[in-house]
């Protein structure tokens, strides 16, 4: 199947961030109900933690005459999407890799318009 080039730039996820630190703030109760030092020593660990996943290291996405690439650090890589790739209303979590860090996780607030959001789910699936 012939595709027709398109790109999108993604943006950081202001509903991912917030699912993060959601997430975080449970860990750290969670670590907090065990030990109070341990604890204490672990707020570091996972600020570090927060931050990292905070950080948008695919700054582009797109698809030319036969296959789909990500931009990361300004640098193009070409990627096959595996099975586990998920689609719902306002997410697209993407896998290219066998790694966590190969994959992505697309929400609406990812794009500049919901426009985008719908161009590139009609060119992964062919239909929303």
């Amino acid at each position: 199947m012939r595709r027709s080039a398109a790109e999108w730039r993604l943006l950081p996820s202001r509903r991912q961030r917030w699912l993060n630190l959601a997430a975080l703030g449970l860990v750290f109760l969670a670590v907090a109900l065990q030990s109070l030092m341990t604890a204490f020593l672990a707020v570091p660990l996972l600020g570090l933690v927060f931050y990292r996943s905070c950080r948008l290291s695919v700054e582009r996405i797109g698809v030319d005459a036969d296959s789909w690439w990500v931009d990361m650090q300004g640098q193009k890589r070409q990627v096959v999407w595996r099975s586990g790739s998920q689609r719902l209303d306002d997410h697209l979590y993407l896998v290219w890799g066998f790694w966590p860090w190969q994959t992505l996780h697309l929400n609406k607030d990812s794009f500049i318009s919901e426009d985008d959001f719908r161009r590139l789910k009609m060119a992964l699936y062919g239909s929303l």
